[in-house]
């Protein structure tokens, strides 16, 4: 009998296989748990290169999509806020968001695949 692989054992493949990947434990800001006016997940400037082709600029933003760790596919923004400093992911995913703060803590893992596309898992 086979075994269904783990969310884990599924995320260090991709981590493996991939170009980069990025991964950190969601603060409360990251999880909506704070009720702040910022949204998405903050990514620190060293990762630019992860999701950006071109240097950061005054306002760079790309859209990809993203396969979470139950196949589910969003439409995410990557964006660069120069005003802030920040990069942030966001459009994780509106209605029945993905992230919840509930999940303050939790560890992201996020990975550009060969192709150019990107996976994450929690």
């Amino acid at each position: 009998m086979k075994l269904k692989k783990s969310i884990v054992s599924l995320a260090i493949a991709d981590v493996l296989s991939g170009e980069g990947s990025f991964f950190k434990f969601l603060s409360a800001n990251d999880s909506g748990e704070t009720e702040s006016h910022q949204s998405g997940i903050l990514v620190p400037l060293a990762s630019a290169p992860l999701l950006f082709d071109d240097p950061l600029s005054a306002k760079i933003d790309k859209w990809a999509n993203i396969v979470w760790q139950d196949s589910l596919s969003t439409r995410s923004r990557f964006v660069f806020y120069e005003s802030k400093n920040e990069l942030r992911i966001t459009n994780i995913g509106k209605k029945d968001s993905l992230v919840k703060p509930d999940m303050t803590g939790a560890l992201f893992v996020l990975t550009k695949k060969k192709d150019g596309s990107y996976s994450a898992f929690f």
